[in-house]
């Protein structure tokens, strides 16, 4: 073999072999990832959790401190299966909060996702600070939801949240007292409540008819709604003849009222009830699940859930700029593993179906929520209109200041001419902006 060939035969030996070793030489970590045995031009990103390429989102929540804990331990398993998004959760005191989450976006720095109470979204949607939530609801989802729930968040053809949970409240009954008063369940009517507890009052004049905080107006409309009016009673209209009776019956009855506000005068009250003391008691679901005895009973709706769901619902802010991490925070926030566990730790009702033990599954109350309580949320509630707030602002000021001793029949008849005459003009609205007259 000639020296030129030889040559160009080690030059070309030398090109094959390179040709073989570059796709074996890169940056640790770039390998090629191959689709269908053709080699991808696209690399697996190497994302930093430290650093500034992950994806951050602010979530903005109001709730108790221990509530919020909870949330933060869920949060770092999230970012445990999600390390390319670091999540910031932001507690604000529920007085502010609502105006500091519209100024924050007023402002350009909104957070990315927010957890408002059902009945708020609608004003926060028509106000243009609001994302439709339709993405998030894949698969069975949609069909998995409490409708109660959801029907509180449509709007414009779109559904503005993705449910959370709920804690209504409740009129609590005890169950001997009833037997007593003839009435054998919970009163339908208020007609029927007047008559059982006459019927109780000439044999045990000492029994005191109801337990209710008239500070908290959740309470006072739980207590409106619980005979037969419960769609009109969250509605939060002009008070009827019936309800203007109710009112009049704590004022009269105001030496009998017991107005829990603590944990100590709570165990009082419960203590009571299983006493065969207190006829009846208004409270939320997390203290009823949690002090539930054969000494109480309460009455599922038959054909509107109750006045106060206290339903609670994620949602998207308009301006995200990280709207696929805030929809996949959402999505594995609102898990049904993970509305059983917060069941299991903070005691608010799920509000996905399947998250309820079956229909003949028996389970204790305190580790999944038990079939019958899904009739509490029987038909659709009403949707409320985006004027619902300023009324429930105006409702919540008026019941704010008063006390059970020192509301006599003079202060109750000017707290209903004081709501008649308010409710019957809504205030303007602001739409995207603008006032809306």
């Amino acid at each position: 073999m000639s020296r030129r060939k030889y040559v160009l035969m080690l030059i070309g030996v030398f090109l094959i072999c390179s040709a073989l070793l570059v796709p074996m030489i890169g940056k640790p970590g770039s390998s090629a990832t191959t689709w269908g045995g053709v080699a991808s031009v696209k690399k697996p990103p190497l994302i930093d959790p430290n650093n500034e390429a992950a994806a951050t989102i602010r979530i903005a929540v109001s709730m108790s401190e221990a509530e919020y804990h909870y949330w933060l331990e869920s949060n770092e398993m999230f970012e445990m299966k999600h390390p390319a998004v670091k999540v910031v959760i932001v507690n604000f005191p529920e007085n502010a909060a609502y105006e500091a989450w519209k100024t924050a976006a007023q402002s350009g720095e909104p957070f990315d996702v927010m957890l408002l109470y059902n009945n708020r979204v609608g004003e926060f949607a028509v106000q243009g600070y609001l994302l439709p939530a339709d993405e998030i609801y894949t698969g069975d989802m949609l069909s998995d939801q409490l409708e109660a729930l959801t029907n509180t968040l449509k709007w414009n053809g779109s559904l503005w949240g993705v449910p959370v949970d709920s804690n209504p409240m409740l009129i609590v009954w005890q169950s001997e007292l009833l037997k007593r008063s003839g009435l054998n369940k919970p009163p339908d009517t208020w007609e029927d409540y007047i008559r059982g507890y006459n019927a109780l009052q000439s044999a045990l004049p000492s029994v005191m008819p109801i337990n209710i905080l008239l500070s908290d107006p959740r309470q006072i409309t739980a207590w409106l709604g619980a005979f037969s009016g419960r769609g009109e009673a969250a509605k939060l209209p002009p008070l009827n003849a019936k309800a203007k009776q109710q009112i009049r019956f704590l004022a009269e009855h105001r030496g009998k009222l017991a107005e829990p506000n603590s944990q100590e005068q709570t165990a009082e009250v419960l203590s009571r009830l299983r006493a065969g003391e207190l006829m009846s008691a208004v409270m939320p679901w997390t203290v009823y699940r949690s002090n539930v005895d054969d000494s109480v009973t309460i009455a599922t709706p038959s054909k509107l859930p109750l006045a106060w769901l206290g339903g609670r619902s994620f949602v998207l802010s308009a301006q995200s700029e990280r709207l696929e991490q805030a929809r996949l925070w959402i999505s594995q926030m609102t898990s049904v593993d993970g509305q059983v566990r917060r069941y299991q730790t903070i005691g608010t009702l799920p509000a996905r179906k399947s998250a309820y033990a079956g229909e003949f599954e028996t389970a204790a109350i305190t580790s999944r929520p038990p079939y019958w309580a899904l009739g509490l949320f029987k038909g659709q509630a009403l949707a409320a209109d985006p004027y619902w707030t300023a009324s429930w602002d105006r409702w919540a000021k008026l019941w704010g200041s008063v006390k059970a001793d020192a509301f006599t029949s003079e202060t109750a008849e000017e707290l209903i001419g004081q709501w008649n005459e308010e409710s019957g003009a809504k205030a303007p609205l602001q739409v995207d902006g603008k006032l809306d007259n």
